[in-house]
């Protein structure tokens, strides 16, 4: 994490570099200190739509990483199409008052459907 002022540069060619070269600091066997965030939210099911539309909805905002609101942070996901896949590093800028916080993540794992931990 880097503490920045003024713009963002989240899809700057030397930003991204250099996000996308540094090693991983825990994978899915981790078990050290900190933790993975795993997120559950149960969306009803919008009148006039399939249970079969919200899936494919929802499936669509969260491989294009439109999951957090614009105003808390910006992001910049480093991949053909801007489509979140297996490797691919998420460039992330976040507003905490005066300061721009950068930092990133890498696509560790994909899945559609219920994963092997949900059952």
């Amino acid at each position: 994490m880097e503490f920045i002022f003024w713009k963002w540069n989240l899809e700057g060619e030397s930003f991204r570099k250099d996000w996308g070269a540094r090693a991983l600091s825990a994978g899915l066997n981790f078990k050290g200190r900190g933790r993975h965030d795993r997120y559950r939210l149960d969306l009803p099911i919008p009148t006039g739509w399939t249970s079969n539309s919200l899936f494919l909805w929802a499936k669509e905002e969260v491989f294009h990483y439109r999951v957090f609101p614009p105003s808390r942070m910006k992001f910049w996901v480093d991949h053909p199409g801007g489509q979140v896949a297996l490797g691919t590093t998420i460039l992330i800028g976040v507003h905490v008052g005066p300061f721009r916080l950068q930092m990133a993540d890498r696509v560790l794992d994909v899945f559609e459907g219920e994963s092997d931990q949900e059952k």
